[in-house]
């Protein structure tokens, strides 16, 4: 969020993501692409296409070194000013000694919310596992065939990726302690290189000290090529401290492994904020669901417009002090210090330290915030504070959010929260769309991506594009969301699993929207909260939730136990009619209430056909 609207921070941003950047000149084929000094980023010499006509000759290409078994990332930016229908791509593609062409990879525009100036847009994509038989490999990009204008194109990187197969091991119990219960250990699996090693060849096996003190190997309860996962009993595993131990081996040979150490107890320790087995975050004992907003510096008096709203939670971006803590507690709110920034200052870990030992007690402390739309490249940095902040306190979790939520893998082992951000309202560009389903997708993505091991807090849109951006032009329909959409933004995420949700941002709606405005959309997004808060009993639930099926890339659908009923929530989070068939995994057992939303139809005792409108939330609730 912070960085997606602060032009000098994108700008450091871009100029470090970078790093691998291809060397020497690309063979220019035709007279329609040509070097031009000063053409490029800040002023560089770059290759610029430029047709009055359709275009039609080969592209520039470059030959690169692709090692075989390894995953590459490759990247460029485009400034573009194109006729109607002409496509941008940046393409990579490997051969083997025949010349046969064996695969290729397409780079698409880059799906965050990074903003680069002066109309450059980021592409980009990941290979798969390079096979063996690759020799040698070719970098192209290009306008397709057909297309007229003028594009210019820069800063091509290629990088190679981490070849580790394994990652790091983590369990679904907070912090590696638990009493009882099951807690599933996971772990997630790269650069599987099936065309060498085929699935049925791998021995994976996580060895477990068993409560009799002996170790076991245990076979995966799921495997495949992204992860492998153990369900297991606590009370099978050892009491106290012991090393739980993945390994992915061949007859012949090991390929990783991964190390997480375990503690079963008798008692779990006593802290102040934490998460339960059921992803619930537990404060002062009790449960609590975050519903917040991003703010940018806490004030008497900005809280007196605030309060009172069915809000709990405040995100300030500007470092806050004690005396803000202490106004935000008598208001009984909570708030998360921002910790998401400065990774590039050189001895921050010393401010890190002073601040979590003079805030760590603070009543109104509820976590610490580490990421903010971070890049890979700052997975370490990411890494290191986070392992800081915890052996300084293991009284509050560690929260992170991503406009990339592919990136979520790379970052597992530092957060206990992950959200997304996805902002699609005038977010989308004539050459990219942003429909309002990438919530859905988003939200989608990083629940894969964190394994499902980790409560879900997720960021709706509270603002307009164009109060930050100064290439509106670029982007289509840029504006404030309405009523409906910020609604569905908000119920997308939490079909999509959502425990918490925190509104960006309190502070942009003030600076940007006055008077009367102010009032109008401050009312809505209060309602909508208000709304959600009525049913936090429901999603604070102890009980066991019935598994749904049956839901689509268009509609979500999420189910809880509470009170004798069960409660089912189903989204289209599309523009269009939807049509579908939802299974629970029980029986409709009485008649069922509409909270609202048209009331599907009951199919027999567990299924329910969905005739959903443009845009429509359905929450029913009937006796379990």
């Amino acid at each position: 969020m912070v960085r997606s609207i602060c032009a000098l921070l994108c700008l450091l941003a871009v100029s470090s993501a970078f790093a691998a950047f291809i060397e020497g000149d690309f063979s220019m084929r035709c007279d329609e692409y040509r070097y031009v000094d000063g053409a490029g980023w800040e002023g560089r010499r770059a290759v610029v296409f430029e047709s009055a006509e359709p275009c039609g000759g080969p592209c520039p290409m470059k030959s690169v070194d692709l090692k075989p078994g390894f995953q590459y990332e490759f990247t460029g930016i485009v400034r573009a000013n194109l006729a109607e229908g002409s496509i941008v791509q940046l393409s990579l593609s490997w051969f083997d000694a025949s010349g046969k062409r064996l695969g290729s990879t397409i780079g698409i525009p880059v799906n965050d919310n990074e903003v680069l100036p002066d109309g450059w847009v980021r592409y980009g994509a990941k290979t798969p596992i390079i096979p063996a038989e690759t020799t040698h490999a070719l970098y192209h990009f290009y306008v397709a065939r057909g297309g007229r204008g003028r594009a210019v194109f820069d800063r091509f990187t290629l990088k190679r990726l981490d070849a580790k197969w394994v990652g790091p091991l983590l369990s679904s119990a907070y912090q590696n302690i638990a009493v009882d219960g099951k807690v599933r250990f996971a772990v997630p699996l790269s650069h599987f290189d099936a065309l060498r090693i085929p699935k049925e060849k791998l021995r994976p096996s996580f060895a477990v000290q068993g409560a009799d003190g002996v170790t076991q190997k245990l076979p995966p309860t799921f495997f495949d090529c992204t992860r492998a996962e153990l369900a297991i009993d606590v009370k099978r595993i050892a009491k106290g401290t012991h090393p739980v131990v993945f390994e992915l081996r061949t007859d012949e040979r090991s390929y990783g492994t991964a190390r997480c150490d375990f503690t079963r107890v008798d008692v779990l320790p006593q802290r102040r904020v934490w998460i339960d087995g059921r992803k619930r975050l537990i404060v002062n004992g009790k449960p609590f669901f975050m519903l917040g907003m991003y703010w940018r510096k806490i004030t008497a008096e900005e809280l007196d417009v605030f309060c009172p709203s069915p809000f709990n939670t405040v995100l300030p971006c500007q470092d806050p002090e004690r005396w803000q803590f202490d106004l935000c507690a008598r208001r009984g709110l909570m708030m998360c210090y921002p910790f998401e920034h400065r990774y590039d200052v050189p001895g921050e870990v010393t401010n890190v330290v002073r601040i979590v030992n003079e805030l760590k007690d603070h009543p109104a402390l509820l976590l610490w915030y580490l990421n903010d739309e971070r890049p890979a490249s700052l997975v370490g940095q990411v890494q290191a504070r986070h392992n800081t902040v915890l052996s300084l306190d293991d009284q509050h979790p560690t929260w992170s959010v991503t406009d990339k939520p592919t990136l979520v893998r790379d970052f597992l082992g530092t957060f206990e929260i992950i959200g997304t951000d996805a902002y699609p309202i005038g977010n989308a560009t004539p050459r990219y769309d942003r429909p309002l389903e990438t919530v859905l997708k988003y939200a989608r993505i990083a629940r894969e991506g964190s394994l499902d091991l980790y409560p879900l807090w997720h960021v709706p849109q509270a603002f307009n594009w164009g109060w930050f951006r100064k290439n509106v032009k670029d982007y289509l329909d840029v504006r404030y969301p309405t009523r409906e959409e910020l609604r569905q933004m908000t119920w997308q995420y939490l079909a999509a699993g959502a425990n918490g949700i925190m509104y960006y941002s309190f502070n942009t709606l003030r600076d940007f929207a006055k008077g009367a405005d102010f009032e109008a959309k401050w009312t809505e997004l209060k309602e909508i909260a208000a709304e959600v808060k009525s049913f936090e009993k429901v999603f604070l639930s102890d009980e066991d939730a019935p598994v749904v099926s049956g839901m689509t890339e268009s509609v979500g659908a999420r189910a809880w136990r509470h009170d004798g009923n069960v409660w089912l929530l189903v989204v289209n989070a599309t523009r269009r009619p939807q049509k579908v068939r939802l299974t629970l995994d029980c029986a409709v057992s009485g008649p069922v209430r509409s909270i609202f939303g048209t009331k599907p139809s009951l199919i027999g005792t567990s299924s329910f056909a969905c005739d959903l409108k443009p845009l429509e939330c359905v929450f029913v609730s009937f006796p379990d």
